[in-house]
């Protein structure tokens, strides 16, 4: 039977009605996490507030050394656990509610940091591949030079990695699987399942993401700016409870 999606929307945003200090707490801590963030990359990264009069390829060129600077890694890599952390804790937290358990906040934060190593190995493990790919061809893209195969057979190759696994770290979490037992049992349910699997990762790692960045590009002051980044960290509150849904509903019917 296909996966309704549009059926996992509705129930998604009827969770959230119904679930209203989820919904508020984990907007508020998106929101919290991304303006510190924000705020802190404004006091150590100043050079990014002065590119406006710099050409095209002087900004290129900025972001370039910026992104190849230690500090400037540390930083993102920083950013990307908490966000991290923050996903697979609503994740964690929306399970508990689902299964009527009655455990708080803080209790499922704790078990979901019990778990984080796993978590960010199989992240690593279903993104890796495909951003070195990307990173390849932009890289040739922008020394002007023919596409590498090697490059374009690791963005195809990490596309159908990706697809396959996108459920592995949500199963690894929620069960007492070890990561080798989370990567094996998510590609034997994805066997012959795979339209399902792309159309949940276009949603999740395209759509939710283009509508997001389109609010930030609107903000272009500091009220827009407030605004967009709730509705954006009411989007990523949304995006967990569709993810989890869509876990279920695809294990319903392995």
């Amino acid at each position: 039977m296909p996966i309704n999606f549009t059926q996992l929307f509705k129930d998604s945003w009827h969770f959230l009605q119904n679930e209203r200090k989820f919904a508020f707490a984990f907007v508020i801590i998106f929101v919290l996490v991304s303006a510190g963030f924000g705020l802190l990359q404004q006091a150590i990264f100043p050079v990014l507030e002065n590119m406006e009069p710099l050409n095209e390829q002087q900004q290129m060129d900025v972001l370039l050394q910026q992104s190849s600077d230690l500090t400037f890694l540390w930083f993102t890599l920083a950013k990307g656990l908490a966000t991290l952390f923050i996903v697979y804790w609503g994740t964690m937290t929306v399970h508990q509610i689902s299964q009527r358990q009655s455990q708080g906040f803080a209790q499922t934060a704790v078990m979901t940091f019990n778990r984080l190593l796993g978590i960010i190995l199989l992240n690593i493990l279903c993104f890796l591949p495909f951003f070195i790919g990307v990173i390849g061809t932009i890289a040739g893209a922008l020394s002007q030079s023919s596409l590498s195969f090697i490059s374009l057979f690791l963005m195809i190759s990490g596309i159908f990695i990706l697809i396959r696994l996108c459920l592995s770290p949500v199963r690894y979490l929620l069960t007492n699987e070890s990561v080798k037992s989370a990567v094996q049992n998510s590609l034997i349910s994805a066997k012959g399942r795979t339209s399902a699997l792309f159309f949940y990762c276009t949603i999740s790692y395209l759509f939710f993401p283009l509508v997001g960045f389109q609010l930030a590009v609107l903000a272009q002051n500091l009220l827009l700016t407030i605004v967009a980044l709730v509705i954006i960290s009411l989007i990523n509150v949304f995006s967990i409870v569709f993810t989890y849904r869509f876990y279920t509903v695809f294990n319903q019917q392995a």
